[in-house]
């Protein structure tokens, strides 16, 4: 079992990791123009990753305003009507645990820090 001083080591290296990757919303339009938005490359990752978006049903919001607390209300709607309910919200106030939720309440550190791990050899 690891510590909590090894758990939040393990979970700054995850953060570190996870903030390598290229932040779109900190773009200028000129240079989102010129990138290459390609779904292949997400849908084989999804299929490295076992397709895990068709085992759950799911609700996606889009638009331009309201989507996070739209998100928030149907996910606390699920839970207090019996269902599971995950939510992913993103950007996040203090902590990066808050963008993932289950049942409204956000992952553990250690739950990041194996969602990575898991995730890192498929990317």
């Amino acid at each position: 079992m690891l510590t909590l001083m090894d758990t939040e080591a393990a979970y700054n290296k995850a953060l570190d990791y996870l903030y390598s990757f290229v932040d779109y919303s900190l773009k200028h339009a000129s240079e989102l123009a010129k990138a290459d938005f390609n779904l292949e490359r997400m849908r084989d990752l999804m299929a490295l990753l076992g397709n895990p978006q068709e085992k759950y049903p799911i609700l996606h919001v889009a638009g331009t305003k309201g989507k996070g607390s739209t998100s928030a209300l149907m996910a606390s709607a699920l839970t207090a009507a019996g269902y599971r309910s995950g939510l992913y919200t993103s950007p996040h106030l203090q902590d990066y645990v808050e963008r993932i939720q289950i049942n409204g309440l956000p992952i553990s550190h250690h739950e990041l820090v194996e969602l990575v791990e898991q995730v890192k050899p498929a990317v």
